[in-house]
């Protein structure tokens, strides 16, 4: 069984454990080290790179680089390399801390709840898809929405562009009918003398 390995990277020290388990398996400092200068050492070559815990024990001869920074990645290329090269990683998923937190203490009805507030208050269907999509272009079309911490987001073209998923789910890349083409399909299925009582009692809701 494939088990996600759970990544925390911080400015300092990384944390690395399997999901599921209380603890990290390992903990180690945030560095990368490229050598100074071609054959410097025995064996290495100009491309080699020391992570983590190789890094102190040459430090002097080695150019340092800090991927994260108040924790926040400022070097994408460094992150790969730790990832891919280094463990070869073979899929990625980022996600905020704040919301795993939440997952992890089995508090998630106010995050949930946040969006359900955001949605129900700001998104639409639109009559006419093509012409909302073009005026959504215009600087004034930005709706702002305040979140339950008091900042404020723009809210534009998500408003419409999230419902329309369900008549267009190719616009999140799933191949897929539209939820009116499977209504019509389901109906046309059924005995024609049927078609008119049934077209008659489809009901939106939610």
């Amino acid at each position: 069984m494939n088990v996600p390995l759970i990544c925390d990277y911080g400015s300092g020290f990384s944390k690395v454990g399997f999901a599921g388990t209380e603890a990290p398996l390992a903990v180690f400092p945030t560095i990368l080290g490229k050598l100074r200068h071609e054959k410097l050492l025995v064996g290495m070559q100009e491309e080699d790179w020391f992570i983590g815990n190789e890094v102190p024990k040459i430090r002097g001869k080695l150019n340092l680089l800090y991927p994260i920074s108040r924790g926040a990645i400022t070097n994408w290329e460094d992150i790969e390399k730790i990832l891919f090269e280094t463990f070869g990683v073979p899929a990625l998923y980022l996600a905020n801390q704040g919301v795993l937190s939440l997952y992890a203490s089995g508090h998630t009805a106010a995050d949930r709840e946040c969006v359900r507030d955001l949605k129900e208050k700001n998104c639409f269907v639109a009559l006419d898809f093509e012409k909302e999509k073009a005026e959504a272009n215009s600087p004034s079309y930005p709706q702002k929405c305040q979140l339950p911490d008091g900042q404020e987001i723009d809210l534009g073209k998500e408003r419409f562009f999230c419902p329309e998923a369900l008549f267009q789910p190719d616009l999140i890349e799933r191949n897929d009918l539209g939820i009116h083409i499977k209504a019509f399909k389901c109906i046309g299925s059924c005995n024609p003398a049927l078609w008119k009582i049934l077209f008659g009692h489809i009901i939106l809701s939610g």
